[in-house]
C-alpha cells in the first residue's frame, strides 16, 4: 500500500541522506532506496502503532513548520519596501535632478 505520509517521509529521509553524502540524488519515484525505506517504515508502523502515531504526528508538525517558512506576513504602517529573491541592483530614493536647459 502506498501511504502518502510514509512515502513523503521516506523521500525526505533518503533525499537528505543522499544530499549529506554529496551524491547526485536519483529521482524520488525511481529510487530503490525510497521504496525500501517506505516499506521498512510501513512494516515498523504496522508492528508498532505507537511508532506509527508518533511518526505521523512529527511529520505533520514538520510539514506545517516548513509550509509556514515561506509565508510572509507584514504588519507595518508607513512607507515600506519589501523584496524577495532580488538579482541585480536595487535603488531606493528619488531620481537625481536633471539640469534644466
Amino acid at each position: 500500500m502506498d501511504d502518502p505520509i510514509l512515502t513523503a517521509v521516506a523521500v525526505a529521509l533518503s533525499t537528505r541522506a543522499v544530499e549529506g553524502a554529496s551524491v547526485e540524488p536519483a529521482s524520488a519515484g525511481d529510487d530503490d532506496r525510497v521504496v525500501g525505506l517506505r516499506r521498512a517504515l510501513a512494516d515498523a508502523a504496522a508492528r508498532e502503532p505507537d511508532f506509527d502515531q508518533e511518526l505521523r504526528r512529527r511529520w505533520q508538525n514538520f510539514h506545517q513548520t516548513t509550509a509556514r517558512a515561506d509565508a510572509v506576513t507584514d504588519t507595518v504602517a508607513g512607507p515600506v519596501v519589501q523584496a524577495r529573491d532580488v538579482s541585480g541592483g536595487v535603488h531606493v530614493g528619488l531620481p537625481p535632478q536633471q539640469p534644466r536647459p
